[in-house]
């Protein structure tokens, strides 16, 4: 676009029938081209009443030419409602209309935040990348307790294999904010031997051995 203003509104959600969701989405934007580059802005707004106010979750002037997911928790800004709305806006400046906006997105989705995680340890820093670190106590028995890290809020999924390659259990599969989490894994009524813990997440795979000895 240049030189106005475009709007997608989305149709009226109801919210009420989950605990604690989050809004997820796939945006491309880019204001870098035109004749005066970095001024267009890119906003994204949610309404708990219809459209009757908003709130900002997105404001930015900063390009991004690629798909970046992007996760808010609903509460965070606004009360569960049957008349939620979401609205991605893409604009020029309203100052100087000169700049070429691009902006796209993609795979809208409401999402239950994970609850299978038993504790969520929150810092000033977010970890900088995906982690899966090693069980402890390793070897176990009967339980361990498994931690890992995102460095934004993503869809992450944690599987359990057998000795023999056999998918055991699947503690953590959904959406998981960002930060270091960890959980307790059970092995009660498995067979001694060398299990793998594997973390899938924004197409990364991890693995660790963890040896179950009774």
């Amino acid at each position: 676009m240049d030189n106005g203003v475009n709007d997608l509104l989305s149709k009226a959600y109801d919210v009420t029938t989950y605990t604690d969701p989050v809004i997820r989405y796939y945006r491309w934007y880019s204001n870098d081209a035109g004749a005066n580059p970095g001024i267009g802005i890119w906003a994204v707004r949610i309404s708990s009443d219809g459209g009757a106010t908003w709130k900002d979750i997105e404001q930015t002037h900063e390009a991004n030419a690629s798909w970046k997911p992007m996760v808010f928790r609903i509460k965070d800004y606004v009360e569960l409602s049957d008349k939620f709305k979401i609205k991605f806006s893409a604009s020029d400046s309203v100052v100087d209309k000169q700049s070429l906006v691009e902006a796209a997105v993609d795979d809208f989705e409401i999402l239950e935040i994970d609850k299978s995680l038993v504790g969520v340890e929150h810092a000033e820093a977010l970890p900088a990348r995906l982690d899966l670190e090693q069980n402890y106590p390793n070897p176990f028995n009967p339980s361990t307790t498994i931690a890992f890290s995102l460095p934004e809020a993503a869809a992450a999924r944690i599987s359990i294999y057998s000795p023999l390659g056999m998918l055991v259990s699947v503690p953590v599969n959904g959406m998981v904010p960002a930060g270091r989490h960890s959980l307790r894994f059970d092995a009660r009524g498995l067979p001694s031997g060398v299990y793998t813990c594997e973390l899938l997440s924004g197409g990364r795979r991890l693995t660790r051995a963890m040896v179950v000895m009774k």
